[in-house]
């Protein structure tokens, strides 16, 4: 595993040209968790180490669930004597979340597994349900934040309070609230994605991050129900209305999955109905993969069902897709 880092000039120097090479994991269910080291501004570079734990130790680890993004490797995380090139993407991401005063303990697909191993990241994906579920917090990064974006996040908080204080679904709100533009928290590409819908679903607790910008997930999912709501009673101007329904296709799939593991393991007619949802919902989302079409959902199938595929990452998606 590697060590702490250095953070002098000529650490940096050497972790430029050693491309970090990964150790195998040792254990069956070993993950590597990222432990990222703080800094006092946003703009410094990234410096981390990694450390191999057992999910069935418990270790305490956040989750990070963003969008890859273009297949643009521009920024660099480094090590004590190597790197790793990542997207703008991941990279805004660990500095949003990153502590000023001490290093934080997180979990990132991109490089906590060695995705040049495709047996290590077929074993890896067929953990996922394990790793978003024991994660004490899922950080959902919708990406860079903005003074419009911190006015639409204001407009989720003031519906939000009206839900707690009032039957805000029964009343006739101000009109205004739609001028907060929320839209552009869920026309966010996030929402479109087929890993994200999983990631959300399995999560003991969600927060959606737009920069410094943060929204619990209860109080996102409540405000879109309700503005789902308004625009099918009403039929009123809303921007992009199409994203509105999506977002909340995203919502239903994390309810529907806890309505599958609060029941029984035995295999039921509603339980089916409800995977058969989760699946119409996954067909519609983007994924780089078409693999992911189908291991996308094996963490989410009713409790007591069998698994019987395992991600493998090496055979062809036609195989895949008749393994399934």
């Amino acid at each position: 595993m590697e060590g702490t880092t250095s953070g002098t000039e000529g650490t940096k120097e050497i972790s430029k040209s050693n491309p970090l090479k990964y150790d195998g994991l040792q254990f069956k269910d070993s993950i590597r968790i990222l432990k990222l080291e703080a800094a006092l501004t946003d703009d410094a570079e990234l410096y981390a180490s990694f450390v191999e734990v057992k999910l069935s130790e418990g270790p305490s680890y956040e989750a990070i669930s963003y969008t890859w993004g273009a297949p643009v490797f521009s920024e660099t995380l480094h090590f004590q004597s190597s790197r790793v090139n990542i997207t703008e993407s991941l990279a805004s991401a660990l500095r949003s979340f990153r502590l000023k005063d001490r290093e934080r303990i997180l979990w990132a697909d991109a490089v906590c597994i060695n995705q040049k191993d495709d047996v290590e990241k077929g074993a890896q994906v067929a953990m996922m349900g394990d790793i978003y579920q024991r994660a004490s917090h899922v950080l959902i990064w919708l990406g860079h934040g903005s003074p419009k974006l911190g006015h639409a996040i204001k407009g989720f908080e003031i519906l939000a309070d009206e839900l707690i204080t009032s039957n805000a679904s029964q009343k006739r709100w101000d009109p205004q609230i739609l001028d907060y533009e929320m839209n552009l928290v869920y026309d966010r590409a996030w929402f479109s994605r087929l890993w994200t819908v999983q990631e959300v679903a399995l999560a003991a607790r969600a927060t959606l991050f737009c920069g410094r910008h943060e929204l619990e997930w209860p109080r996102f999912a409540a405000v879109m129900v309700l503005l789902k709501s308004h625009l099918l009673r009403t039929h009123a101007y809303m921007r992009n209305p199409e994203t509105i329904l999506g977002a909340c296709s995203v919502i239903e799939t994390r309810a529907l999955y806890q309505l599958l593991s609060s029941s029984q393991k035995d295999a039921s007619t509603a339980q089916l109905s409800h995977f058969n949802r989760i699946v119409e919902i996954i067909r519609s989302q983007k994924c780089t993969d078409d693999r992911d079409r189908i291991y996308g959902l094996l963490n989410l199938r009713p409790p007591g069902a069998s698994l019987t595929i395992q991600p493998d990452y090496s055979k062809p998606v036609s195989f895949v897709y008749l393994d399934y």
